[in-house]
């Protein structure tokens, strides 16, 4: 597991199938930058630790789950592979998102 960013917010679930890719990333991410931009907004810090085979989502959502315990954040499940609802109660992934 490499070293997480300094101010992680949320561990976030990936699903990544763009240019030909189809694979799971496990990311932490920061604060929200406002305005979230193309350029310089969005959730910075943000690293990418580890990818998973998109035929792999136990072992994705395992990974998150201890990172995210690890780190005592919630998880963003952006990829919907978790046994819980789209989102983890009480995580965020935007500035305003209920």
């Amino acid at each position: 597991m490499k070293k997480p960013p300094e101010e992680v917010e949320i561990v976030e679930i990936i699903h990544w199938f763009g240019l030909g890719f189809n694979e799971f990333w496990i990311a932490t991410a920061g604060p929200w930058i406002d305005p979230p931009d193309m350029v310089r907004g969005g959730r910075h810090p943000w690293a990418r630790h580890a990818v998973f085979p998109h035929t792999e989502p136990a072992e994705a959502a395992y990974y998150a789950r201890e990172m995210a315990m690890l780190l005592d954040v919630p998880i963003v499940d952006l990829a919907g592979i978790l046994d819980t609802p789209y989102r983890v109660e009480g995580a965020s992934d935007g500035p305003g998102a209920a």
